[in-house]
C-alpha cells in the first residue's frame, strides 16, 4: 500500500457516517474514485478540465472532522507505477474512508442497505444531483424534494450552474445526495464552502440499481 495510507473498513465507514447523521451537525461523505485521484495528479489538461480538476483538489483539501473523504481500497493497493502522481495530495497521517461502502452494502447486504435508507434517508428532505432519471432514484431512495439532472458526458463546466440551482433549495432540504461519480468529487467542495447542506455521495449505487432493474425486466420477459 503506497504511503501507508489508512482506509477504514466498510463497517467502520458506515458507523462513522451514521453517527454523523445522528449528531444533527452538517456532514459530508464524499467519494474520490480512481478517476478523481488521477485528475488531481494530471498536469496536461484543457482549461475546462483543469478548472474541474482544481475543484476536485479543493474538495480533497478540505480539513474538517465532519467531511469524510472516501478513496478506493483496491486502487490504493495497486502496484501500477503510473499511479504514483495520484498520491501527492493523500496525507498518510489521515484516516480515509472506503469510497465503495454504500455500493458494497447495496450489492452484498440488501437488508442492511435498505435499513440504512429507510432510517436515515427515505423520510428526510433531500435533493439529488444525478446522471439518472427520477424514477430509478425513487425506487431506491424514496421521493426526493427534487432531482437535478446532469448529462453524464457533459458536466465539466456545469459546477457553477448546479450550485446556483442548489442554492434555491436553501431552507427546503437538509441534504444533497450525489449520484454523479467524479462530478461529485468536484462539486462537493463547492457545496461545502458555498452552501449549508450536508452531503452524501452514493457513488455508483443508482447505476447498479438501474442495471438490476433492467435485468429483472429482461428475465421476466423471457419467462412470459
Amino acid at each position: 500500500m503506497k504511503k501507508d495510507i489508512r482506509i477504514a473498513t466498510h463497517a467502520q465507514t458506515i458507523q462513522s457516517l451514521t453517527l454523523k447523521m445522528l449528531s444533527k451537525e452538517r456532514f459530508a461523505y464524499v467519494n474520490f474514485p480512481r478517476s478523481a485521484l488521477i485528475a488531481m495528479g494530471s498536469t496536461e489538461m484543457k482549461k475546462a478540465s483543469k478548472d474541474f480538476s482544481d475543484s476536485i483538489s479543493k474538495s480533497f483539501s478540505i480539513n474538517d472532522k465532519n467531511f469524510m473523504k472516501g478513496i478506493p481500497l483496491a486502487f490504493v493497493n495497486s502496484n501500477d507505477s503510473d499511479n504514483e502522481l495520484d498520491y501527492s495530495k493523500v496525507d498518510s497521517n489521515q484516516v480515509y474512508y472506503n469510497s465503495t461502502t454504500l455500493e458494497n452494502y447495496f450489492n452484498n447486504n440488501e437488508v442492511a442497505f435498505t435499513s440504512f435508507v429507510d432510517f436515515y434517508i427515505r423520510n428526510t428532505p433531500y435533493v439529488v444531483v444525478t446522471f439518472h432519471d427520477r424514477k430509478v432514484i425513487t425506487r431506491v431512495l424514496g421521493s426526493p424534494v427534487d432531482t437535478i439532472y446532469v448529462p453524464y458526458n457533459d458536466y465539466y463546466d456545469k459546477l457553477d450552474s448546479i450550485i446556483e440551482t442548489l442554492a434555491t433549495y436553501t431552507g427546503k432540504v437538509d441534504t444533497v445526495i450525489l449520484d454523479c461519480p467524479l462530478l461529485s468529487a468536484a462539486l462537493a467542495g463547492k457545496i461545502w464552502n458555498e452552501l449549508n447542506f450536508s452531503i452524501i455521495d452514493f457513488g455508483k449505487v443508482i447505476s447498479f440499481a438501474r442495471a438490476r432493474f433492467s435485468n429483472r425486466i429482461s428475465q421476466n420477459e423471457k419467462t412470459d
